[in-house]
Order: C-alpha cells, then sequence, then structure tokens
C-alpha cells in the first residue's frame, strides 16, 4: 500500500510503502483478540504480547533505485507473510532498519537474501537492553548479509558470558535469577540513546552519520 504517492515535480519521484501488516495479518490479529473472549462476552484469556508485533508496520521508502526498510517489531512469522504477498524481489534493499531490536525470531527463512539480493545493505540496530537484545546469533546471521552493522547505543552481550564464581554474598545462581527477573539496569551504567542517520541519494549509496552513543558495529 503506498502512503506518499511519487510526487511530479521532483527529477526523481519518492513514495513511502506500508509493507506489513497486510489483510491476512490483520485477519489473523483481529482472530486471535476474539478466541480471547469467552461465550459470556468477557476476558477468556489474555493475548500473549507477542502477538501484537503481528501487526508491527513495516515501510518501505524508495527514491530512485534507492530503497530503506524500516523493519518495525515484525517477527518472523509476520515477514514470511511479507514476503509471500510482496515477492523477495520488493525487499531488496540499501539499508535496513533491523525488526525487533536484533532477535532470533525479528526474520525468518530467506529474509536477509532477499534484503542483500542486489547488494548487501546498511544494517541499524536499536537494542533493547531491557530485554537482552540484540541477540548474538542474529547479529552473527545478519553480518553474513549486511555490509555494516550499526546501532544506536552499545549492546549489551555479556548476559550470554558465563559468570565467574563469587566468594560473598548471595549464591551466584541467585544473582542470576534476581537480574533475569528484574532485568532493568541501574543510571550508572550510562546507557543512553544515539542517534543513527541514513544519507542517501537516488542511485543505492547510503551514507550513515552518527550521534553518541550509536556505535559501529561491523564495517
Amino acid at each position: 500500500m503506498t502512503l506518499v504517492p511519487p510526487t511530479t515535480t521532483q527529477p526523481v519521484p519518492f513514495r513511502i510503502e506500508c509493507l506489513s501488516p497486510t489483510g491476512r495479518q490483520i485477519e489473523l490479529y483481529e482472530r486471535a483478540i476474539l478466541e480471547c473472549i469467552g461465550p459470556d462476552g468477557q476476558k477468556a484469556r489474555t493475548l500473549s504480547h507477542s502477538r501484537h508485533n503481528d501487526i508491527s508496520v513495516v515501510l518501505q521508502i524508495v527514491y530512485g533505485d534507492t530503497k530503506i526498510i524500516l523493519g518495525g517489531d515484525l517477527e518472523d512469522a509476520g515477514w514470511a507473510e511479507v514476503i509471500r504477498e510482496a515477492g523477495p524481489i520488493v525487499l531488496e534493499a540499501s539499508a535496513v532498519k533491523v525488526s525487533h531490536h536484533g532477535s532470533e525470531n525479528g526474520y525468518c527463512y530467506m529474509l536477509w537474501e532477499h534484503f542483500s539480493a542486489a547488494g548487501k545493505p546498511v544494517a541499524v540496530i536499536a537494542p533493547a537492553h531491557r530485554y537482552k537484545l540484540p541477540n548474538p546469533a542474529a547479529l552473527t546471521h545478519i553480518s553474513g548479509y549486511a555490509r555494516a552493522i550499526y546501532a544506536t547505543c552499545r549492546p549489551r552481550l555479556d548476559w550470554a558470558m558465563p559468570r565467574p564464581p563469587s566468594r560473598t554474598g548471595a549464591p551466584i545462581e541467585s544473582r542470576i535469577a534476581i537480574r533475569e527477573t528484574f532485568s532493568a539496569f541501574p543510571a550508572a551504567d550510562g546507557i543512553g540513546i544515539g542517534q543513527c542517520s541514513l544519507k542517501f541519494d537516488a542511485e543505492g549509496n547510503v551514507d550513515i552519520e552518527l550521534r553518541e552513543p550509536a556505535v559501529t558495529l561491523m564495517r
């Protein structure tokens, strides 16, 4: 669905398209909501939080030969539906804002192959420390298809590292369980949100400008 049509006053037209949610995604989401309502009209169960990602908005900016895909929070099943409806050629990209903060379920089979079919794109990730994202396995997967990876702040990848035994205080197992249950980080960590700005022309060229604490993860 085209949200912004091509302009006739510019030498190179541009448009913004909505790739997700598709009509089928909306239908399945509405059906899931109805299944949570009992015969008496009261809520019988709670819709899982992840189901809201089924209708996450994915936008594509097209400017000449340049395509920028903003992946939102769409997960693997939703991406499979986008591939089915839009087709692989539509998904060829010059830059991709990685969906779902770089989680392993933020992409499906062949998605990044489609993104990189016309040349490796730039990838931008917005880490979500609270949910321990990006996932190292997802970063490894994406790195095989992207020419560079940037993040709006430094990812927290130490949750995958073994913790050394502690001789004082609570057992290490207890402290890990507490950390995972209350997964906020103290202000002393200095975590802030930076900025990754995309500058692109109509020939498929994309440059990145970083504002701290945004970082380069791979180049």
